[in-house]
């Protein structure tokens, strides 16, 4: 929680910083003087006013740069199914993935690994993780943040 509030003032401090450069380049009249000043590319300075031009102050504020969306990501109610079969059976990935194509009519992937981490995110299993053992609440936050930015 500390470091999204950490990136949320380093955005709003940036966006602060952009509207001022525009408005003493205003307050000037010399767009290259306060490039100058502020020690800022011309090209950043002209891209910023272009957004700002276009989109008045919303246009200088940050925007994803990723999609919320992928299209090999798993959806939604396949995650769910494969986390309560492993709940209730204890199956492993490769007969949670059996399980779901003979009974559900479902093919997730020809990769056991997907299976696999989805299986073990809830369950506390112990999964290398960067040279460590990672928590289950590890998992379940990378998890939920897979599930909520494709929503």
């Amino acid at each position: 929680m500390e470091k999204l509030v950490q990136r949320l003032v380093r955005y709003e401090l940036w966006f602060r910083k952009k509207l001022m450069v525009l408005e003493y380049a205003r307050g000037i009249g010399n767009n290259a003087q306060a490039c100058r000043d502020f020690n800022i590319p011309d090209s950043s300075f002209y891209e910023w006013k272009k957004a700002y031009e276009k989109e008045g102050k919303a246009g200088l504020r940050r925007k994803k740069p990723v999609a919320y969306s992928h299209p090999k990501k798993i959806p939604i109610q396949v995650a769910e199914k494969i986390l309560q079969i492993r709940r209730a059976y204890q199956l492993g990935p490769e007969r949670i993935m059996w399980y779901l194509e003979r009974y559900h009519g479902i093919s997730v992937s020809d990769r056991v690994s997907t299976v696999s981490w989805l299986a073990t995110a809830l369950t506390g299993w112990p999964k290398q993780h960067h040279g460590g053992l990672c928590t289950p609440n590890d998992m379940l936050k990378r998890f939920r943040g897979i599930i909520f930015r494709s929503m």
